[in-house]
């Protein structure tokens, strides 16, 4: 998989100083876990969540794993300045969200099929504002034009995939109630549901 954004998320040891080599080094290793299938489904993961934290709360933590997730999942590109060198300790708190929810491979499956889906509709736009670009010119007023079609898509797709995830835990809650009804009613009367 080609992803820009987390290739720009690799740091160089030349422009910095010769004493964040080690910093540099375990932050490279950082970005690096997030490559391949898992990789990549975690940090998809993680941008979901932290899209959602981060409309919940507007705090500085919220928005720099918001942003550190978005530069992993390639979704957005990372404002390293506001990133900094990744530490294991930020790897654990971007995760944050495996302790919040139990592994689903239905929920992972979904998950999937969403960005896989929304990708594919990035690089039509992308494919269209090229075009574009290409029969009219480069100008100022039709890259910023270009720039908001995509910071709204990727705002769409987020409220898309943190509505679909909503409605697939609601029906599993439901679901799971209407079983729990059931083995109720089945219950012979006067003996202790377990």
């Amino acid at each position: 998989m080609d992803n820009q954004f987390i290739q720009a998320m690799y740091r160089q040891p030349e422009p910095e100083p010769p004493d964040e080599t080690g910093r540099i080094e375990e932050h490279n290793r950082i970005v690096k876990s997030f490559e391949g299938a898992q990789g990549q489904a975690d940090a998809r993961a993680a941008f979901d969540f932290w899209y959602a934290e981060y409309n919940r709360l507007h705090t500085f933590d919220s928005h720099r794993m918001l942003q550190i997730a978005g530069g992993l999942a390639g979704v957005q590109e990372p404002w390293m300045r506001d990133v900094g060198h990744l530490t294991g300790q930020d790897r654990e708190h971007l995760l944050q969200f495996r302790s919040k929810e139990k592994a689903d491979p239905k929920l992972e499956d979904l998950r999937t099929k969403i960005w896989e889906r929304q990708q594919n509709e990035a690089r039509a736009l992308a494919d269209k504002q090229s075009a574009e670009q290409s029969r009219l010119g480069l100008s100022q007023p039709l890259l910023d034009q270009h720039r908001i079609e995509r910071e709204r898509q990727t705002t769409a797709f987020a409220d898309d995939r943190a509505r679909r995830i909503r409605e697939y835990n609601e029906s599993k809650r439901l679901a799971a109630e209407l079983d729990q009804e059931e083995k109720q009613k089945t219950a012979e009367p006067g003996r202790e549901l377990s």
